[in-house]
């Protein structure tokens, strides 16, 4: 049985000693440490487990690596915190130390847990106080640490994204520019447009040659056939001569 110490301001339990030392820092920083979360019952710690298994079946939403509360876990026993005053030099000074790594890797920066044999103020009184060491810089709490891993996802998917948009401009630019494969766009719709030119002229007629009306007149003349307006697509066509040569369209780099 769990010996549990009240260690006030609402903020639960824990072990005798592990509450002297919470005393001893509340001291030091002349508040109640914040802390989120303390000794666990049986019941509570079944709540997180519980938790945890929907998050990894894909069920639930994110939840914090949790033991079976058979296992039992170290809140259980009243010797672990969450807590986010992550002020790591002066808890490591009172004995709490982050315990919970995946490959070498801090996956629970809130998470911290007593060790009585390196609490550097075991046994001193409340307000005995102590050295006081430079906090460090805050790290963000588990919600903020989903928030920035999901942000940092997106940003990747973004950048993903943008590296497909700019190589699929990278294609149309070389297609407009042409490449030693093939005629550019601009090459192929400038050659359509004096495509078009030459055959408006020849419609019409000019100094190079006939017009097309005229030439089906002549034909008919040569085989007995009487050529009527009715037979040309345009009997006596009527265009507005080209002026300017039909301009370019430029190159794009």
């Amino acid at each position: 049985m769990v010996t549990q110490t009240d260690i006030g301001h609402g903020r639960g339990w824990l072990t005798p000693e592990a509450a002297a030392s919470i005393r001893r820092l509340d001291a030091v920083k002349g508040a109640p440490w914040q802390i989120t979360e303390a000794g666990r019952t049986w019941d509570r710690q079944k709540q997180h487990w519980d938790a945890y298994q929907a998050y990894l079946s894909g069920r639930g939403p994110w939840a914090a690596i949790a033991l079976h509360p058979d296992a039992p876990s170290i809140h259980q026993r009243g010797s672990a915190i969450d807590t986010d005053q992550r002020e790591t030099a002066l808890l490591n000074e009172h004995g709490w130390f982050h315990t919970v790594y995946r490959d070498g890797v801090l996956v629970e920066p809130w998470h911290y847990e007593y060790d009585k044999a390196r609490d550097k103020h075991l046994g001193q009184s409340a307000g005995g106080g102590g050295a006081t060491t430079t906090p460090e810089e805050d790290i963000m709490n588990a919600s903020q640490e989903k928030k920035l891993d999901d942000a940092l996802r997106y940003a990747k998917a973004a950048y993903e994204a943008s590296r497909q948009s700019a190589s699929t401009t990278k294609w149309i630019k070389a297609r407009i520019k042409g490449s030693v494969n093939g005629k550019s766009l601009t090459a192929l719709l400038n050659e359509a447009i004096g495509l078009g030119k030459w055959l408006k002229l020849r419609i019409k007629g000019s100094y190079k040659g006939d017009s097309i009306t005229k030439m089906l007149r002549d034909l008919g003349d040569r085989q007995g056939l009487k050529f009527t307006a009715s037979m040309a697509v345009d009997p006596d066509p009527v265009y507005e001569e080209i002026d300017e040569p039909a301009e370019p369209i430029p190159d794009e780099a």
